[in-house]
């Protein structure tokens, strides 16, 4: 066999890995891809879901899962007003040995 022969051989094992690799790659986007919108489908079940909860409408099944849920909210909105009084609060005001204040 020859270097030329030799030589093709291996570009063209190479180029067959290369087109395999970029297979794999463009499956793999396109399953996350579904991932993604399997995963916005279902936010917006849970959200129809607790939406029925609030009007009473929704099966019984789900109201523990929406009651966390608006407990959950609830601890958002604490955490978010929290999070503005230390963005608010004064620099003199700081513990002492923080040098910037947070979220500036």
């Amino acid at each position: 066999m020859s270097l030329t022969d030799t030589l093709r051989k291996l570009f063209g094992r190479a180029r067959d890995q290369a087109s395999d690799l970029a297979q794999f790659a463009k499956t793999k986007l396109e399953i996350r891809d579904l991932e993604g919108r399997r995963d916005h489908l279902l936010r917006d079940i849970g959200r129809r879901v607790c939406t029925l909860h609030q009007e009473g409408r929704a099966p019984a099944e789900f109201e523990a899962l929406c009651t966390e849920v608006r407990g959950t909210e609830e601890k958002i909105r604490q955490k978010q007003a929290e999070l503005q009084t230390l963005r608010d609060r004064p620099p003199s005001a700081a513990p002492a040995g923080s040098a910037t204040q947070p979220g500036g």
